[in-house]
């Protein structure tokens, strides 16, 4: 039997302790929280970079390379095939640009550095792995390229 899935069918996280919580387990936490010391992100820029070397416009075919663009974002290069995963170029992550989570670091490469995509590859529907802006200027970039269907969806009754 698979411990993801409920008797009828709904995914299940079996994870210790995932139990969703109520309104007032939200107010305990917050209140706990309040006076504690906050992690501090680093500044936007402030970490060493590195300009990363593709072969451009494809690898050879009997090479596999696989470069971190950033955060969810990694370029593979399978042989002669160029696949680009979850892309996410924008500066935060979030429908709406002017708010939400800021990246501290600009993607590796930007749209417009990127050799020719054969295709992209998405893992789930996150803002932080699926952004409609980077999907969109990628496919006028590269309108050869195709999409992966995503994750297989089970059927609701």
């Amino acid at each position: 039997m698979d411990t993801h899935r409920t008797p009828d069918g709904r995914f299940r996280n079996p994870w210790p302790d995932s139990e969703p919580r109520g309104f007032r387990d939200v107010l305990r936490w917050m209140r706990e929280r309040r006076g504690q010391p906050r992690a501090l992100a680093p500044s936007p820029g402030s970490l060493p970079t590195a300009v990363p070397a593709v072969p451009t416009p494809r690898a050879a075919a009997d090479e596999l390379i696989a470069t971190w663009i950033g955060h969810s974002t990694v370029l593979l290069q399978i042989g002669t095939t160029n696949v680009l995963t979850d892309p996410m170029f924008s500066a935060r992550a979030f429908p709406m640009q002017w708010m939400g989570p800021r990246r501290i670091m600009d993607p590796a490469l930007a749209i417009g550095e990127l050799p020719p995509v054969d295709l992209v590859a998405i893992s789930h529907n996150h803002y932080d792995h699926l952004d409609r802006n980077s999907v969109k200027r990628i496919a006028r970039a590269h309108p050869g390229a195709t999409a992966s269907p995503g994750p297989a969806r089970s059927a609701r009754p």
